[in-house]
């Protein structure tokens, strides 16, 4: 399964998400914790926008990018692997 900060990944692209994925990391959410998959919150923003298979995927702006920034800074471990071996 999925910790929350993984869930609300999945909502990034609009304010509401972004508010409570700034607020759970506020709260102490750790951006390693990683799902079943092995998968950490950084993991599934960068597929979200980056991945080949992502069909339309939001436009990149200076507030994604400092979440993104956000979630590295915080993380200790800076090149985790999912199950897959993705990193």
């Amino acid at each position: 399964g999925n910790t929350p900060l993984n869930y609300a990944i999945n909502y990034v692209d609009s304010a509401e998400g972004r508010a409570i994925i700034n607020a759970l990391l506020k709260a102490g959410a750790q951006p390693d914790s990683a799902n079943s998959e092995g998968q950490t919150p950084l993991h599934g923003l960068l597929q979200k926008y980056f991945a080949k298979k992502s069909k339309n995927p939001p436009a990149v702006n200076l507030e994604l990018i400092n979440l993104m920034e956000k979630l590295f800074t915080r993380s200790q471990n800076k090149n985790p692997q999912d199950k897959q071996g993705n990193t």
